[in-house]
């Protein structure tokens, strides 16, 4: 049952309950409160997984992509420090690993209503985890940085060389979208009861 007197996320309130699908990842234990609240908000139409689970989501997900025809219902992946489970997603499920399928949905998922929504702990982890420093990142279509140097972004995830113009500030984060923007964003991430 959902609380009383809490608003859905804003992602949720683009569609009315129960068309659409959440699937909430939480791999980092300072992140479970956060993480918790937002499932307790989208509870009726979220799915909860964990580091022991996590595969299962990426192979259900990864074979969706190839029922014929495009989904009724979107479904968001919310994956929290996705690289905590890294190590799980190495391993041979079937004939592809959990990373090798992450890297499927990131790819064609979008234009089958997928979309993945992910916090990686580091650059270099998510460069690795989508297959090594010369991995294809045009399919992250937007991302914010926070606690990152501009200089680890790089210029597989910023136009132009050597990356943005950015150190970490407090309560700041830099946005940018390629289908909108040339340069970075500064943004403030935090509402002020989370």
């Amino acid at each position: 049952m959902r609380r009383t007197g809490r608003r859905r996320p804003s992602l949720a309130r683009q569609h009315r309950p129960g068309t659409a699908r959440f699937s909430i990842a939480c791999l980092d234990p300072d992140a479970d409160p956060a993480a918790r609240a937002l499932y307790e908000d989208l509870v009726d139409d979220a799915a909860w997984y964990d580091e022991e689970t996590v595969p299962e989501l990426m192979a259900e997900t990864a074979e969706a992509l190839d029922r014929p025809g495009t989904p009724a219902t979107p479904h968001y992946l919310l994956l929290y420090a996705v690289d905590a489970a890294a190590g799980r997603l190495s391993a041979r499920a079937g004939r592809h690993t959990g990373l090798e399928q992450l890297r499927r949905i990131l790819h064609d998922g979008p234009e089958r209503r997928t979309h993945v929504l992910a916090w990686w702990r580091g650059v270099a982890r998510m460069r690795v985890d989508l297959g090594g420093p010369a991995a294809r990142t045009d399919q992250i279509g937007a991302w914010v940085a926070l606690d990152v140097q501009g200089a680890e972004l790089g210029s597989s995830l910023y136009p132009g060389t050597g990356g943005p113009d950015w150190y970490p500030r407090p309560w700041r984060g830099l946005f940018f979208d390629r289908a909108v923007h040339r340069t970075g964003q500064v943004i403030i991430p935090y509402g002020p009861d989370r």
